[in-house]
């Protein structure tokens, strides 16, 4: 079978919006009807307009958050895909599912709906297609901290991006191969593709994956110690992020910001970064964000004293956790609560949150934390 990219058959239309950000408003106040939408043109055999309809929404919430609703409308679109018979269609929409999987941090969903994403671009020959599902079965392994399996998936995508002589998916596979490099500690080894996708996203004007990598080249800095290059890097991603209404990717920056702001000892500044992170995480419902900013605040209220502060924000964290489970994020939360616990004098409870906070890092395949950890515990 010959690949062709997809044609969308409907003719464009008047809309009430003139620019990125009046589009975001108009979608963001018709979310709650845009799943009823497309599940409605599925069951009248409009299947053709389900899934193109699906197609055309991803942006959207790539840039606001509520992947919850996302998942639900990629299921739509991945059915109304499969119904049709068209194999590049579904390849498509199996891809937005397993993304939105990942979004909602279901990682091994996610693998699952991309391993079949996989079989059915290759079966289209569509090698772009192939790279880019490559690059998100890369992003669900880093997650599940399975490092080795995501850099051959990650150099697999830009591999099979760079043969069909794409250069947003090549770049875009750098950029995660980049972020993974940093989340294994490997910060040195990040810089290269990290700076050659920055150079490719600025010179196809894509904005929201600039900012992805400045905010990205932001994190390796600061792994490096160069808080200063880290702050002026996550500020650039903060600025671009807002300027496109990205709400999710300000989250993040945000996030990053505070955390280059605590690590370098600037407390109130690290408290008003994290702030801001937590209450986009509401704005966007995103419980994993939310749960990692209450984390973050409660270790600025440690490092500041606050003993009361800090254990309401990281007691909050660790509740949510419950319904967004996360044993590396988990880990951290009682490393802190350890942390916490030690301060008060309670070196028995300090001793079982960093038992259990090393008992979890191994579980996340995060050997270097557990044996920091050890050192801590009697």
């Amino acid at each position: 079978m010959t690949w062709s990219p997809p044609t969308l058959r409907h003719p464009r239309s008047r809309v009430p919006f003139e620019d990125r950000h009046g589009a975001l408003a108009f979608l963001d106040a018709e979310r709650p009807n845009l799943r009823a939408v497309a599940q409605c043109a599925r069951e009248l055999g409009r299947l053709d307009s389900a899934w193109q309809f699906t197609y055309l929404l991803t942006s959207f919430f790539d840039a606001t958050g509520h992947w919850h609703d996302r998942v639900e409308l990629c299921r739509q679109g991945a059915a109304a895909a499969t119904a049709l018979g068209d194999a590049v269609a579904e390849a498509e929409m199996l891809r937005a599912l397993g993304v939105a999987y990942f979004m909602t941090r279901r990682l091994r969903e996610a693998l699952e709906t991309n391993q079949r994403a996989l079989r059915t671009v290759r079966a289209a020959g569509d090698l772009v297609g192939e790279g880019h599902v490559h690059n998100n079965i890369a992003n669900a392994y880093a997650e599940l901290r399975r490092f080795d399996e995501a850099i051959a998936a990650h150099r697999l995508a830009v591999a099979r991006c760079a043969e069909a002589g794409s250069d947003l998916g090549r770049a875009l596979s750098q950029r995660n191969l980049g972020h993974t490099f940093v989340r294994m500690g490997r910060a040195e080894e990040s810089l290269v593709p990290l700076t050659d996708a920055l150079a490719t996203f600025r010179g196809l004007g894509n904005a929201r994956l600039e900012a992805a990598t400045l905010d990205t080249l932001g994190e390796a800095w600061l792994q490096r110690g160069d808080h200063r290059t880290a702050l002026a890097h996550l500020g650039e991603a903060v600025a671009v992020s807002r300027a496109i209404g990205d709400r999710w990717l300000e989250w993040e920056s945000l996030l990053d910001t505070g955390r280059a702001h605590l690590d370098a000892g600037d407390i109130p500044q690290a408290r008003t970064h994290f702030r801001e992170a937590l209450d986009l995480s509401r704005e966007v419902g995103d419980r994993h964000g939310e749960a990692s900013a209450l984390n973050q605040l409660g270790r600025v209220y440690l490092a500041a004293g606050d003993l009361a502060a800090a254990r309401d924000h990281l007691e909050r964290s660790l509740s949510i956790r419950a319904a967004v489970p996360d044993d590396y994020e988990l880990a951290h939360l009682h490393r802190d609560l350890g942390d916490l616990e030690s301060r008060t004098g309670d070196t028995s409870t300090a001793t079982h949150h960093w038992t259990r906070a090393r008992s979890l890092y191994h579980q996340a395949n995060a050997t270097v934390e557990a044996n920091e950890l050890a050192a801590r515990i009697p």
